[in-house]
């Protein structure tokens, strides 16, 4: 009567010695946001992205003749913070987030590996 029993499948170990499976764990929201910066994974997802599905991104930002960034991606959509620069943060968080809710597509991380 004095024992709980926690069912903790999936523990995720508080230093991941492998960061590219670090990053793909943020990509999917398996770590917390204060445990990394959203601008570089967001950055990083976008590089690792085009890798296994060339152009599929640039296809679906409507980037046509722009370069694949975070900040090319915040001019398209008029994401624009005071003095004219884009609104990364913004960017960022929206990119992981059309990732993570399947608007990019039915695809995987792992296809090369």
């Amino acid at each position: 009567p004095k024992v709980d029993l926690l069912d903790t499948p999936g523990i995720i170990p508080l230093k991941q010695e492998d960061q590219n499976k670090a990053y793909k764990l943020a990509y999917v929201d398996s770590i917390g946001e204060n445990a990394y910066d959203i601008e570089a994974v967001a950055a990083l997802f976008l590089k690792d992205f085009d890798k296994i599905y060339p152009n599929l991104l640039k296809d679906y930002y409507k980037l046509e003749d722009m370069e694949l960034s975070v900040e090319n991606i915040a001019l398209k959509r008029n994401w624009i913070v005071q003095g004219g620069r884009p609104d990364t943060k913004r960017c960022s968080q929206n990119i992981l987030n059309d990732f993570r809710t399947g608007r990019l597509g039915r695809i995987t991380l792992d296809k090369n590996e």
